[in-house]
């Protein structure tokens, strides 16, 4: 299940269709919560995430479907780190480096905040997976991001923005 979630963040990333949400400026939202789904060929897992941006630090945190932490993920200019609940963590030079150890495939996500808060990244960045920002809310925010490669989609549906208070 931890793995299912971790890969359900590590797939949210690829290339706009229908309208393209406000960006958000990096200094402005400083978290974001929510819930994930992973759909794979024969199975389907949900929890929920919050993200923090902090100074030059990404931090994710991942929980189940009951709402029990699973992990932490970290994304760092000098990388990358998983640390789960229970059992050992992992480190890698960065994050599509960390999720090819982890999940056994490379999901790029060394800007994932970048793209969670509207901010599009280049085609090359994400091929082969495609995102799609497919709902946002009254103030232009990305509510539903979907991402997707041949065979594996991931939806991330944002429930709450926090913001700076400067």
């Amino acid at each position: 299940m931890m793995r299912a979630l971790l890969a359900v963040f590590i797939l949210l990333s690829g290339c706009a269709q229908l309208p393209q949400p406000t960006p958000i400026a990096q200094q402005e939202a400083i978290g974001i919560a929510g819930r994930l789904s992973i759909t794979q060929p024969g199975r389907r897992d949900t929890g929920g995430f919050r993200y923090d941006r902090l100074e030059n630090e990404q931090r994710w945190v991942f929980f189940g479907p009951t709402g029990g932490e699973l992990g932490q993920l970290q994304i760092r200019p000098d990388g990358a780190s998983w640390t789960p609940s229970k059992g050992t963590a992992l480190y890698a030079t960065d994050a599509q480096a960390l999720s090819q150890q982890a999940l056994g495939i490379q999901v790029p996500l060394q800007r994932a905040g970048d793209w969670l808060m509207g901010q599009m990244p280049s085609p090359d960045e994400l091929s082969p997976w495609t995102l799609r920002y497919t709902q946002q809310d009254e103030l232009g925010r990305p509510r539903i991001i979907d991402l997707n490669n041949a065979e594996v989609r991931l939806r991330a549906v944002i429930k709450t923005w926090q913001y700076s208070p400067n």
